[in-house]
């Protein structure tokens, strides 16, 4: 097979080759993307509980940064793009590489990381943001009683970035703004993008993204407003601060990764549930089931691009998972794996065929496994 995490084409129907990763592939590696990708349950929960052999940094390189770590090279292309970003925005453009990520760190970093955003997550922000959250959807959900409603034009698309906005304290005039630099970067970092990394359209995007996020980074730390940029820029006795920067580059995530993954995971449950009429119908009769059902969208019919990505530190073998030790034409240390969360399922027994993965919600009731684990 010919499979490439990052290549759109292979992502519109990817569960063909799921089931085939899975059942002859387990441990695949994929010559175009450059990563080995992990398709099994046991597998996938395995790198992911082992920070000390497998390190998040990979969610820079590859997501961010080209498969690049630290500076990519420097050919004309990238110094015209790193002169137009400090000309614009009076920022060095190599800070990107070394500020503190919160997905593409471990250890001691993360948690430092994670302890100051959590700040902005209280119950009683969580608590208001849910109320916010159904005043958009009854917003959103009004246009059905016009006779005409697309779900994605009229809910997938408004809801997340309305609420996004709402919690980072952004004028209702620039979110189409956001919704337009979300599109963006996603497309740069999981779409057609990845193409021609150093496009224009991206450049200009992140240029004025970053001015606006700084401007309201620095007015936020002269004047706190009730928002979670202003939760997470204030100052606490004891705790390492966030750099204006590093503020920024939270907010980025929070927007790309909220707005994009929420809007086609409507968009892939209203599918779902079309192609199932059958388990369309047991929700309607028992809405009860309907926490159970979005669980299994989260698991069996994620986002476009279901990933998590881990590099393997220097000096570990691959061969945990049975495939080659290093040496002799085996797999090399510090590889990148691209973990498939949405489709991984438990293996039982060693070279087992596994079953397709249906969409059931009584199956997920019975106790058949998805891929929804809390690491923390």
């Amino acid at each position: 097979m010919d499979f490439n995490p990052f290549r759109y084409q292979d992502l519109h129907d990817p569960y063909p080759a799921y089931q085939e990763l899975r059942n002859d592939a387990p441990v695949y590696w994929s010559e175009s993307a450059g990563v080995f990708c992990v398709s099994r349950y046991d597998d996938v929960l395995h790198v992911l509980k082992s920070p000390d052999l497998f390190s998040s940094r990979a969610m820079f390189t590859m997501l961010m940064n080209q498969g690049q770590e630290g500076t990519p090279p420097l050919t004309p292309r990238v110094l015209g793009m790193m002169l137009r970003i400090l000309v614009r925005t009076r920022l060095n453009p190599l800070e990107f590489a070394t500020a503190r990520n919160l997905i593409a760190e471990d250890g001691d970093r993360h948690t430092n990381m994670r302890n100051i955003v959590n700040r902005g997550f209280t119950p009683r922000r969580i608590a208001a943001w849910e109320e916010r959250a159904r005043e958009v959807v009854k917003e959103c959900m009004q246009k059905l009683e016009g006779g005409s409603f697309d779900v994605m034009r009229d809910l997938a698309i408004p809801l997340p970035v309305t609420v996004i906005a709402g919690m980072i304290g952004i004028e209702h005039e620039r979110r189409a703004d956001f919704k337009r630099w979300s599109d963006t970067f996603v497309s740069n970092i999981s779409g057609p993008g990845r193409e021609d990394p150093y496009n224009k359209p991206f450049q200009y995007a992140l240029i004025e993204l970053t001015n606006y996020l700084r401007k309201i980074t620095r007015e936020r730390r002269r004047a706190p407003a009730d928002d979670l940029i202003s939760a997470i820029v204030a100052e606490q006795e004891g705790a390492v601060a966030l750099t204006d920067r590093e503020v920024m580059q939270f907010v980025m995530l929070l927007l790309i990764a909220g707005n994009e993954t929420t809007t086609n995971l409507i968009g892939n449950a209203v599918t779902a549930l079309l192609d199932h009429p059958d388990q369309l119908a047991h929700l309607a009769e028992d809405p009860s089931q309907i926490p159970q059902a979005l669980d299994l969208v989260c698991s069996r019919r994620p986002s476009y691009v279901p990933i998590q990505l881990r590099v393997m530190h220097l000096g570990h073998a691959f061969g945990i998972f049975g495939a080659r030790p290093c040496g002799d034409g085996g797999y090399t240390p510090s590889e990148v794996m691209a973990l498939r969360l949405g489709p991984a399922v438990m293996v039982t027994a060693p070279g087992e065929v596994l079953p397709k993965v249906g969409f059931e919600v009584q199956a997920l009731n019975a106790g058949q496994p998805g891929f929804l684990v809390g690491l923390g």
